[in-house]
């Protein structure tokens, strides 16, 4: 209990791990995906957004390994950790980062409880970046609790649904990967899945991100379909 209760405030969460930010330019968009062909400058809005979002689809398999490392921090009264790192983008900078975020509940009487969602959401509000494009979660499924249902990767709780239904960074094309502790069972899936939106659903088969032969299996197999999934969620097919 004496190590929970130095760990810092909501105030200083913002800076308790690693982000990472850079500056996307034209010839970066443009390789995204060079099938869908036309030029950053003449392309359409739903160009963009397709480009950016298998940007994020590509850098979710990393954001894994962040949010796993950010689970490290947080604090759990039951020692029930969550990561999460979130893929945000600014369309009229360019600007891109990854935020990560872990939750805090230090006691189960109440007081501090924040969503690992909430503040990596919130980190890259504060930072100007406007849409999430995907977001990497890092929890323990086995987790009777957490989740009665059973469900192979924990997805956002009823409390994150409702926070990322109104937050104006999110939308039913928003991308979702949940992983288990090893990252041996990894899910991939739209908010619209969540939100019962047939026009935006899209979730794939449970896949590995565990170790290097996964990744090939990931890279020619997985990734594929999920682009040519994304290319119909944005209308571009």
């Amino acid at each position: 209990m004496t190590e929970l209760k130095s760990r810092p405030q909501f105030k200083d969460l913002i800076n308790d791990v690693s982000n990472s930010f850079r500056e996307l330019t034209i010839h970066d968009r443009i390789g995204y995906s060079p099938s869908i062909g036309a030029d950053i400058d003449t392309g359409s809005k739903d160009t963009l957004k397709a480009r950016v979002a298998i940007a994020a689809l590509t850098g979710l398999v990393f954001a894994a390994e962040r949010a796993r490392n950010a689970a490290t921090l947080a604090q759990s009264w039951r020692n029930f950790n969550v990561g999460a790192t979130a893929a945000m983008y600014n369309y009229s900078t360019g600007r891109f980062g990854y935020l990560d975020g872990y939750n805090v509940k230090p006691s189960k009487e109440g007081g501090l409880n924040l969503h690992a969602e909430q503040i990596a959401l919130s980190k890259g509000r504060s930072n100007s970046l406007n849409r999430l494009v995907g977001i990497a979660i890092y929890a323990d499924p086995n987790d009777e609790d957490s989740n009665p249902n059973r469900l192979n990767t924990l997805p956002p709780c009823d409390r994150c649904i409702n926070m990322m239904t109104s937050a104006p960074e999110v939308d039913d094309r928003t991308l979702i990967l949940g992983t288990n502790q090893d990252l041996s069972l990894c899910e991939l899936y739209t908010f619209g899945s969540l939100t019962g939106k047939e026009s935006a659903f899209f979730k794939l088969p449970a896949f590995s991100l565990k170790n290097d032969s996964d990744l090939e299996i990931y890279d020619k197999e997985i990734q594929p379909i999920a682009m040519s999934k994304i290319f119909r969620l944005f209308g571009l097919t």
